[in-house]
């Protein structure tokens, strides 16, 4: 009955974060089903959440994954905003439909912290997790920037091809018009062509009727 009410009060649970809810929620881990703080990343990826954070984390204490869980473990965490004793903390990152959930547990070594057991240690829980949403929304606005600054590249490699293609096509013109030009005195030259051939033609018929009055003329004298 214990655990009944305290998921229904975990379920009940959600502080809003720059845009983004902070749950408690209970959550199977290597643990057991324990309390967790869930947060969802629209647009991140599962790898984004964990890349910040360990960047989050490399001040609070080194944190290791558990390839068997996939878990980030980050064991006798001196954190006092949340706790002045020694802290567990177990980290876990899924991939959704466009965003990513991270799944964080605190454990003081007498228990996984909630709102309901610890509203203090909670309260520091919020504040300790600010500065990682903010990392895991620069990873995702900077990969959004890498996206669109590859969409430029793209963009100004067809104006490339584009001027390319213009240039080409001047050049094709230029190469035309000078086909023309030789086509016109071609044309110029062949006109005068014809004109001597029709007379070289003229010359040649005078000359064959004046052959042929020469054979006409065998054997009259």
């Amino acid at each position: 009955m214990k655990n009944i009410t305290l998921a229904l009060f975990l379920g009940l649970i959600s502080i809003p974060l720059f845009g983004q809810d902070i749950r408690e929620v209970e959550k199977n881990c290597s643990m057991g089903n324990q309390p967790a703080f869930v947060i969802n990343h629209p647009n991140a990826s599962a790898r984004m959440a964990e890349q910040a954070w360990e960047d989050h984390m490399k001040k609070n204490g080194k944190s290791k994954k558990n390839r068997k869980s996939k878990e980030f473990e980050t064991l006798e965490a001196e954190i006092n905003m949340i706790s002045s004793s020694p802290l567990n903390i177990y980290f876990l990152a899924e991939d959704g439909v466009d965003m990513a959930t991270s799944y964080i547990f605190f454990d003081n070594n007498s228990g996984f912290i909630t709102s309901a057991s610890n509203p203090e240690a909670a309260n520091g829980i919020y504040e300790f997790l600010t500065p990682y949403v903010y990392g895991v929304e620069k990873l995702v606005i900077e990969e959004e920037l890498k996206s669109e600054e590859k969409n430029l590249k793209d963009l100004d490699k067809d104006l490339e091809k584009l001027v390319k293609n213009n240039e080409d096509m001047h050049e094709d013109i230029e190469k035309w018009k000078e086909k023309i030009r030789q086509a016109e005195l071609d044309i110029e030259k062949n006109l005068q062509d014809q004109e001597s051939k029709n007379t070289e033609i003229s010359n040649q018929k005078n000359l064959i009727e004046e052959v042929k009055k020469r054979l006409n003329a065998v054997g009259k004298r």
